[in-house]
């Protein structure tokens, strides 16, 4: 959790305080869904590769290179931003951070944690990009309109370097001096790289709607009257509901998981519908549908987790890379369209394109729920 914590915080952080740092220094419309964008496709090219690297040079290595990459994205965003640009160059080295964390912690989480307690691990672990929001929601009354939202970001840094040390001494123990690492090869073969290749697209489509939420919700509620205090205390709310969320529906999800499919659908389609209540220029219709949007509508990957690492078994790190370059190319996609439309026609438009983003992906994962489950792969050296 406090891995996947560190590697969200570069974007979120600059999401959240993005009234504040446009105060400080100059940056057009546009320039939040560029520089959002741009840390979602550093995530996605990374992710690409970040399987093979897990496999290759192990799970712990890839954790502490991860909270690494999130320390000095986070430090430089704080002390190194004379331009907006340079916001993209360190929220892209956030990206590369997530990309490399998600293979690395479910590749621990399906080793380390047995199996009657994967959707629940899974769900705890995801609870913990909600929770990334929810800090950096309170991270504008707390700190940046008090201290300055370069302090914000400092303040980041210094938890993950303190969770580099945590890792340290709690985390998951080397291998034995003078084990030999044994390579597998796992072939996913036709049926599952078209099974996984349906999940990344719905997680593609979702991904993005919800990310429009999780990064226009602030400044959206500033533009609709909410003081920026309020609307970082709103998103904080939608990020707690959302939080929960993850972890019960991973509890409630079972050891086998046949329904995750279903569950996911039902979760982006309330999703959907909670944007559609963010359209109208009413700020109580505003605070239920960003609650509604971000709490139900993106609580499900877990779900997603803990069926890549169910179905794929051996295979959960080239898998997962699979599914989450499908996640990121649609949280890079989102924004970024999101950015032009707001910059060209305002909010309510970017909410119109978030909810048909989530509304499709329900529909589509609702047909995929029906299709039979491949059967998983095993590993040969």
């Amino acid at each position: 959790m406090g891995v996947t914590i560190a590697a969200a915080l570069p974007v979120f952080l600059v999401a959240a305080l993005f009234t504040e740092i446009a105060d400080d220094i100059t940056v057009p419309r546009y320039g939040l869904g560029v520089i959002v964008a741009s840390y979602w496709v550093a995530a996605a090219l990374v992710s690409v590769v970040a399987g093979k690297l897990t496999a290759r040079i192990g799970a712990r290595k890839v954790v502490l290179l991860t909270l690494v990459i999130a320390v000095s994205s986070l430090l430089c965003s704080a002390l190194f931003v004379p331009s907006w640009q340079w916001l993209v160059v360190w929220t892209v080295v956030g990206g590369v951070a997530t990309g490399t964390s998600h293979p690395a912690t479910n590749h621990l989480l399906a080793l380390r944690v047995s199996v009657k307690n994967h959707s629940l691990a899974f769900g705890l672990k995801q609870s913990a990009v909600p929770l990334a929001t929810l800090a950096s929601g309170l991270s504008i009354p707390l700190i940046a309109l008090t201290l300055g939202w370069r302090w914000a970001l400092a303040s980041g840094a210094v938890t993950a370097l303190l969770l580099i040390f945590a890792f340290l001494a709690f985390g998951p123990r080397r291998l034995p001096s003078g084990t030999k690492r044994v390579a597998t090869k796992v072939p996913l073969g036709p049926e599952l790289s078209r099974f996984f290749m349906s999940l990344a697209c719905i997680t593609a489509l979702g991904a993005a709607g919800a990310t429009i939420v999780a990064s226009f919700g602030v400044i959206s509620a500033v533009d609709r009257g909410f003081e920026a205090g309020a609307a970082g205390f709103l998103l904080s709310a939608a990020s707690a509901v959302g939080a929960f969320m993850r972890i019960g529906v991973g509890a409630a999800a079972g050891r086998d998981g046949r329904d995750a499919l279903k569950m996911i659908a039902v979760m982006q389609l309330l999703g959907g519908a909670g944007i559609f209540l963010m359209v109208p220029n009413n700020q109580w219709t505003y605070a239920l549908g960003l609650i509604l949007a971000f709490g139900i509508g993106w609580g499900w990957p877990g779900l997603v987790h803990f069926s890549v690492a169910r179905i794929a078994g051996p295979a959960t790190p080239a898998a997962t890379g699979i599914v989450q370059t499908g996640t990121y190319i649609g949280c890079a996609a989102g924004p970024l369209l999101a950015g032009a439309g707001y910059a060209i026609w305002g909010d309510q438009a970017i909410w119109l394109l978030s909810a048909f983003m989530l509304t499709i992906a329900g529909c589509i994962a609702f047909l995929v729920s029906k299709r039979p489950r491949p059967a998983t792969p095993t590993a040969t050296k």
